[in-house]
């Protein structure tokens, strides 16, 4: 029922096979004993090492231009990477014109016609507007009075809350008793800067053991 063929190399496909295996594995053997692997030239250790360097210093989207640089997108009025959003406004009405039967979709813009109707005819007339660029500025340049910062905000409110005695400041010893408000104030900012700063350190102390396998205390 079952033909026996002679073992060759051609004709053998039984992974079973011990001789065909005896023989793999000595040509194996045979191979591995003549490999020499050399160790690479300096010259090639210093272009791998140049190579690695000027990667190491190129910027994240140099690194990884298929991602692309960060933008503005004017679409969305977001940082993104990618293609730039297409914008939507709001549809308001169509304007269909009786001669011809041609149909405008009417969008909201900034300002709408009327609203630029409305404020020339108010009192006093507008004469500043909203751009009607998408995502434009809305004033050029930087403010002439900047807003003040909240740390800013925060030092001022401390200072009336400290200072004592008479707010005129051709009173006697004004300097002194508003030298005293400030510097309180500012003790007052470091001290809640200096908690609120240990209270996250003990949060990311006790996530980071946690994440790492250990108890929450320091047993």
């Amino acid at each position: 029922m079952f033909e026996h063929t002679h073992h060759s190399d051609g004709n053998c496909n039984d992974p079973a096979c011990e001789d065909h295996y005896a023989e793999t594995i000595g040509v194996v053997e045979d191979a591995s004993a003549e490999i020499n692997i050399k160790p690479p030239s300096p010259e090639l250790e210093a272009l791998v090492a140049g190579a690695l360097e000027g990667i190491h210093g190129r910027s994240f989207s140099a690194r990884n231009p298929e991602l692309g640089k960060m933008f503005k997108c004017v679409g969305c009025g977001q940082r993104h990477r990618g293609t730039q959003c297409v914008p939507k406004y709001k549809y308001l009405h169509t304007l269909e014109d009786l001669e011809t039967g041609e149909k405008t979709d009417i969008f909201a813009t900034v300002p709408l016609p009327e609203q630029v109707e409305r404020g020339l005819k108010s009192e006093p007339p507008k004469h500043r507007f909203p751009k009607a660029e998408y995502g434009a500025a809305l004033t050029k340049g930087k403010r002439r009075h900047p807003h003040f910062r909240s740390t800013k905000l925060q030092f001022i409110e401390l200072t009336r809350q400290f200072f004592v005695g008479d707010a005129d400041p051709q009173s006697e010893d004004y300097q002194k008793r508003i030298t005293k408000a400030r510097r309180l104030a500012y003790k007052q900012i470091r001290k809640n800067a200096r908690t609120q700063r240990n209270k996250f350190n003990r949060i990311s102390e006790v996530s980071r053991r946690l994440n790492r396998g250990f108890a929450q205390n320091r047993a």
